[in-house]
């Protein structure tokens, strides 16, 4: 019978039994869900390629090592594996979180329904309670036949193996993501010019709309709370929104500017709220009608809409007007040209032109995009540079009928914004004769002239603090990005966006 007179003694056994229960307990959750971990393993940027061959290593490996640490003579062993486990586990959060855009859920068992900096935190705690145990459990003089200096190293060697097979699958990421394809861009890049820069302090920013004054920066973390930031970021004022009626299960308020008025929408609760700039005060425009997604001002009261066509599964546009005190709502029920039998085939950014009277649609996963025409009279395509025609999605349906990506779908234009008669498009796709380092340190624009539907040029906007715009609008002869918790204003350089010719 073991003796627990000192810490020597029963703290290894203690934190044996808790990485037991952490292990067992985790590795029979994803067996018996195991659909479900090899689609969230699969959505993993890193682990997408080797996703059906860890959905059954890892709850392995972790059964043999709760086995080991039941045994005495094998829990040095077991601790060993537990502390190259845990940072490797480590390693790839922190890659996860610093290194990639897409961020995945996460992995399944007692960790769940924790966040990843949640997740994170618990990791660094038992790799430090592995390496406290194995210090404390080592016997005087050696470790099985090793000196002290031997033991050290082991640990260092183990825990630089497992974050070298981290940085490993890290490098394999960037070279897949850096694939070339068969088209030249052409380089301008003296179009954009960084004149100032607004450090925001948070990173949950987003543009809710822009005129000659302001920059109105709504908060995902924070929806009834609005940032004024003058246009030349010299000053910044913060704006508490309150509503009229708030009975409604709410889910993910999001405000539009249209000056003079400001508007509040949670489309799955599809009714929109109205006030004015100055009072701040949103009052109920109507009971709720369809749901919908994303909703683009046209005009003071008349928006574009995006909806689902859930016969169809795809998403499909609409218009919404609320002028003349009353409410018309009519959807496009052909949706949106799909190519297969998803809606995440469809699924892309909606931007409003207000120079041409146009609303543009632009595909995440495909180069095409479409122009609907005043409100959705017409429709007209087009296409984007790169060689991607085809969305490159790859299905799973879960347990509970749940249909979703098992693996993170390929994007070809991330982000979108109109200026002029022009759309700008941020592409995720490396040109040929590109340099993969450009992509590390800045983002590409492709500009393409909405008229003649032709590709124009292209032009860099480089990194604000290592961090990659994620958002941009234009405004006048000014460009306005969302960077990490940094705001960019750029001056418009050059003769590039001329027009009229």
């Amino acid at each position: 019978m073991q003796k627990f007179n000192n810490i020597k003694t029963w703290l290894p056994y203690v934190v044996s039994l808790m990485f037991i229960l952490l292990f067992a307990y985790a590795a029979v959750s994803k067996l018996v869900d195991y659909q479900n971990f090899r689609v969230q393993l699969g959505q993993s940027p890193l682990l997408t390629a080797f996703a059906h061959w860890v959905a059954w290593v890892v709850p392995t490996v972790e059964l043999i090592i709760a086995g080991m640490l039941f045994f005495p003579k094998l829990r040095l062993l077991g601790l060993y594996a537990c502390f190259t486990l845990m940072v490797m586990f480590t390693a790839y959060i922190v890659i996860i979180l610093n290194f990639t855009e897409y961020i995945p859920c996460s992995c399944g068992g007692v960790l769940e329904d924790l966040g990843w900096m949640e997740h994170l935190i618990f990791n660094i705690g038992f790799v430090l309670l592995a390496l406290s145990a194995i210090l404390l459990i080592k016997p005087k003089g050696n470790i099985y036949g090793r000196t002290k200096k031997q033991h050290y190293g082991t640990l260092v060697g183990l825990g630089s193996f497992s974050i070298g097979i981290i940085v490993a699958l890290f490098l394999n990421l960037e070279k897949t993501n850096h694939e070339r394809n068969d088209f030249v861009r052409l380089f301008s890049d003296d179009v954009m010019k960084l004149d100032k820069q607004m450090d925001l302090d948070l990173n949950s920013y987003y543009f809710s709309g822009v005129d000659n004054d302001f920059i109105y920066l709504g908060n995902v973390t924070a929806p009834l709370r609005l940032t004024l930031v003058s246009t030349d970021l010299s000053q910044k004022e913060e704006i508490i929104l309150t509503m009229d009626f708030m009975d409604y299960p709410f889910r993910s308020l999001k405000t539009v500017v249209v000056p003079p008025y400001f508007y509040l929408y949670d489309g799955t609760v599809p009714c929109l709220y109205k006030g004015n700039i100055g009072e701040w005060v949103a009052r109920k425009q109507s009971e709720p009608i369809s749901t919908f997604s994303e909703l683009v001002p046209m005009d003071i009261d008349l928006f574009t809409i995006r909806s689902i066509l859930n016969e169809k599964q795809v998403f499909t546009l609409g218009v919404l007007d609320y002028r003349n005190d009353s409410i018309v709502q009519r959807i496009f029920e052909k949706g949106l040209p799909g190519q297969g039998n998803n809606i995440f085939d469809t699924d892309g950014t909606l931007t409003y032109n207000s120079t041409l009277n146009q609303t543009v649609y632009t595909f995440y996963y495909r180069n095409q995009f479409v122009l609907y025409s005043g409100q959705l009279d017409s429709l007209i395509f087009g296409n984007t540079i790169d060689t991607i025609s085809q969305a490159r999605i790859e299905i799973a349906e879960l347990k509970d009928g749940t249909i979703t990506t098992s693996k993170p779908p390929e994007i070809v234009n991330q982000r979108t914004a109109t200026f002029k008669q022009y759309l700008l498009v941020r592409s995720k796709i490396l040109g040929r004769l590109e340099p993969v380092e450009i992509w590390n340190k800045s983002v590409i624009v492709d500009v393409y002239d909405l008229q003649s539907l032709s590709y124009k040029f292209s032009f860099h906007i480089n990194n604000i603090d290592k961090n990659f715009m994620r958002d941009f609008v234009f405004n006048n002869n000014r460009m306005y990005s969302l960077a990490g918790q940094f705001l960019g204003s750029y001056d418009i350089k050059g003769q590039q966006f001329k027009w009229p010719p």
